[in-house]
């Protein structure tokens, strides 16, 4: 079997679709044309996905489709904070659960599309979004983290307070965001 039929990106249910055996895989993991990168998830070592990818594209791989990369890490991402966090934080439903320590899980009912970019490997809130998940999440994130990823994001002209609040009123939390919005104003003035 030749490797160039496998996609960059692949389970191994693709690969036995394509006549590949489960010894063929471990062969190719074992002389490095393969990366195993996740249960039952490779990549091919001369894929040209970059590798600052790899991590959020096998985090949306394994929650859904409809999971998206958030919280500290997407915050991280564009960079509103310094140092990176410690786990990859991943919304996804609120039926979804893992033990990995590797993932933090934001769990949610309600299902927001607002705000969400989808990449070419992974799906990522926009820095919008970014702002206004950290005062949702701020018992998660930190209040004081959140007041200060609002002023780095409007004082480098990533946003407006204007879009942070359009988003907050498609997420249904305006009325919280109004209440710290005049607190981040009175940070950007002094």
């Amino acid at each position: 079997m030749s490797e160039n039929k496998l996609s960059s990106i692949f389970t191994l249910k693709q690969a036995k679709g394509l006549g590949f055996s489960i010894k063929q895989i471990k062969s190719g993991v074992s002389d490095g044309t393969f990366l195993r990168v996740g249960h039952g998830l490779y990549i091919n070592s001369d894929s040209d996905i970059p590798a600052e990818d790899i991590d959020f594209f096998v985090a949306c791989k394994k929650f859904g489709e409809d999971s998206f990369i958030g919280g500290l890490s997407a915050l991280f991402y564009y960079g509103l904070i310094d140092s990176p966090p410690q786990q990859i934080w991943v919304v996804v439903e609120h039926t979804k659960r893992t033990v990995e320590k590797k993932y933090k899980l934001i769990r949610t009912r309600k299902k927001y599309e607002w705000g969400i970019i989808q990449k070419e490997y992974f799906r990522i809130c926009n820095v919008n979004r970014a702002v206004v998940d950290a005062f949702r999440y701020s018992s998660k994130i930190g209040l004081r983290t959140a007041f200060a990823v609002a002023v780095r994001a409007i004082s480098d002209n990533m946003t407006t307070v204007s879009e942070i609040l359009k988003i907050a009123e498609k997420l249904e939390c305006e009325k919280m965001m109004k209440k710290q919005i005049d607190t981040v104003i009175g940070m950007l003035e002094a």
